[in-house]
């Protein structure tokens, strides 16, 4: 699959590549996030050197918090939406990264055979500056 930017427009194009697999490719790229999200990012984005900064600089069990999150939305086939970072202008210290959810997910247990997962998980990533 080819690499894609880290931006609205990526991640949307990359949604677009894992939802067109079937349930069982689509765990094991969940399992995957879940498990390294930084190595999944860097296998599937066209990280800057900016971004690839900040996730090295990031503690272990944040990007493991955040690969848990996506996993999650991901194996719901949810919605992810990431805002793009503003232009502040001068460097400024730091932002902050904000992750929301928001949806639910049902799943009822067949008489017989494999249940279905139903409802959705929305994920929406935003940035404030931090002074």
């Amino acid at each position: 699959m080819p690499l894609h930017d880290f931006t609205s427009a990526g991640i949307g194009n990359k949604l677009s590549d894992l939802y067109a697999f079937d349930d069982s490719d689509l765990l094991i790229q969940a399992r995957a996030m879940a498990s390294d999200f930084e190595g999944w990012l860097h296998s599937n984005f066209a990280l800057t050197d900016k971004q690839k900064d900040y996730l090295d600089k990031t503690p272990a069990h944040v990007k493991f918090y955040w690969g848990v999150q996506v996993a999650a939305a991901i194996v719901g086939r949810g919605v992810i939406i990431k805002e793009d970072v503003p232009d502040y202008g001068p460097p400024r210290r730091t932002k902050e990264i904000a992750i929301g959810v928001s949806g639910g997910n049902k799943y009822f247990p067949p008489v017989a055979g494999i249940g279905t997962l139903t409802g959705s998980t929305t994920l929406t990533l935003s940035y404030a500056l931090v002074d």
